[in-house]
């Protein structure tokens, strides 16, 4: 009988035992996003892409521009109002708000600020022209939320970060610093961190982490938990300890569970409430943290890391610096309102009754149902309701590509390939940023129809 063959053999490490949120899935996963930009966001481009599909929907847009609107009618006397997008991915969003803005009649009031860390996305998305019917209300901006001091315009305009009436965060906090902690097993009451030790096959180049978007799934990921030291905090672990500590303390150390201390969103969430307006509001929505020990506290997404967001904690430092907020969450992504003024959303409340329904009946929570529900659907006994279904879906996000080619499809299912490829069209006039493979799709019905 011949030996086995040593797998480890086949592998070198090149991260050895570092703490998770220093390690080389952090750094690569920076620096793949600095590369990719927003080809990252692209079917065409890449096989395994980051989602931003529901976060920039038109039904998910429209109701933030309706937020804006309804602080518009609040203080008819101000002028302009000042949006700041932070972390623009794909740009999707940002077309989506502006045309909704525009169709609320609001966008000659609007001062729409586009953003990232990333100078490259911004470029493409200048170059690629889907905002210029909105030149005079856009800026893009190069910023480090946890560097705010060295942010940039990328254009020559003078935007300066502060009175600003309405921030968004769309999956903005899952990519900051942070490190997943529990209970120790070994000294009761103590807490433990995660290390992972990383290593890669040995027949990968370094400039694979480009080209293979799925370079990450042939990673070996080793995972273990050591004791959590105060000698190794860094700075910005240290500003929040005290913090996360309480916070930890609160649950029950004979309950596994992992605790996700995002230092990184503390700090990006103070930078940003610190330069609100006096009627300005924060919104995130990003993936929550669960409170299951069988669950990793972080997923990836290419060749990126998004961490699980600790939307509790973050709480915890609202409160602790009487900030207003509301929150709701659900299995797949939470959302958090949040007003530096902390009589804000309560007098807002009591005067509209918008706010409330904004976090609980936001037309997103439809948008996602329907796109679960229309993906299950694959007989041809289920046209109908897919027809139901589809009919719902254009009336919260109207004229998008995704909505187009969920018609597409359902032409196709009926073999009316003549309205398919009318749709198609739809779909691939409203990709401005190229995200789809609406031509393979065209091609792919043109054959049908000899």
């Amino acid at each position: 009988m011949g030996k086995l063959k040593n797998k480890s053999s086949n592998y070198k490490v090149i991260d050895d035992w570092k703490d998770f949120d220093k390690s080389k899935l952090m750094s690569l996963s920076a620096d793949y996003y600095s590369e990719k930009g927003i080809d990252a966001f692209s079917r065409v481009k890449s096989s395994n892409i980051i989602p931003s599909e529901t976060s920039c929907s038109y039904a998910h847009a429209e109701s933030l521009a309706l937020l804006l609107k309804n602080q518009m009618d609040m203080n008819p006397n101000k002028g302009v109002f000042k949006v700041l997008e932070l972390g623009v991915g794909s740009g999707l969003f940002s077309y989506n708000f502006l045309r909704a803005a525009e169709k609320l009649g609001i966008i000659d009031k609007v001062n729409y600020c586009v953003s990232d860390f990333n100078e490259n996305i911004l470029v493409k998305i200048k170059d690629l022209e889907f905002l210029d019917q909105f030149e005079n209300n856009v800026n893009f901006q190069v910023i480090d939320l946890l560097n705010i001091d060295s942010s940039y315009s990328l254009i020559n305009t003078d935007y300066k970060l502060d009175d600003l009436d309405l921030v968004v965060g769309n999956y903005l906090m899952d990519v900051f610093p942070a490190l997943p902690v529990k209970f120790s097993n070994r000294n009761i009451g103590e807490l433990d961190k995660l290390q992972v030790k990383v290593s890669q096959p040995k027949n990968l180049l370094d400039e694979d982490l480009y080209s293979n978007d799925k370079l990450f799934k042939n990673l070996k990921i080793e995972e273990r938990y050591v004791t959590y030291d105060s000698k190794d905090f860094s700075d910005l672990e240290a500003n929040y300890i005290d913090l996360f500590q309480n916070y930890v303390r609160k649950h029950d150390s004979r309950v596994p569970r992992i605790y996700p201390y995002g230092y990184g969103s503390l700090k990006a969430l103070e930078n940003v409430v610190s330069r609100l307006s006096n009627e300005g509001f924060f919104y995130v929505m990003d993936v929550p943290y669960r409170e299951n020990a069988n669950i990793k506290p972080y997923d990836t997404y290419g060749n990126t890391v998004a961490n699980h967001v600790n939307f509790d904690l973050m709480i915890c430092l609202l409160e602790q610096n009487n900030n207003s907020f509301r929150y709701t969450r659900n299995d797949y992504y939470g959302r958090l309102l949040v007003a530096r003024n902390d009589k804000l959303l309560f007098d807002f409340s009591e005067k509209y009754s918008f706010i409330d329904e904004f976090m609980a009946n936001n037309p997103i929570n439809l948008y996602s149902d329907l796109i679960r529900a229309i993906s299950m659907i694959k007989t041809k006994e289920g046209v109908s309701v897919l027809g139901t279904l589809i009919d719902s879906l254009e009336k919260i996000s109207p004229n998008e590509t995704t909505t187009h080619l969920i018609r597409a499809d359902y032409h196709t299912m009926k073999k009316d390939y003549s309205n398919a490829l009318t749709f198609l069209n739809l779909a691939k006039d409203a990709d401005k940023a190229g995200m789809y493979k609406v031509n393979t799709e065209i091609s792919k019905i043109k054959a049908l129809m000899k």
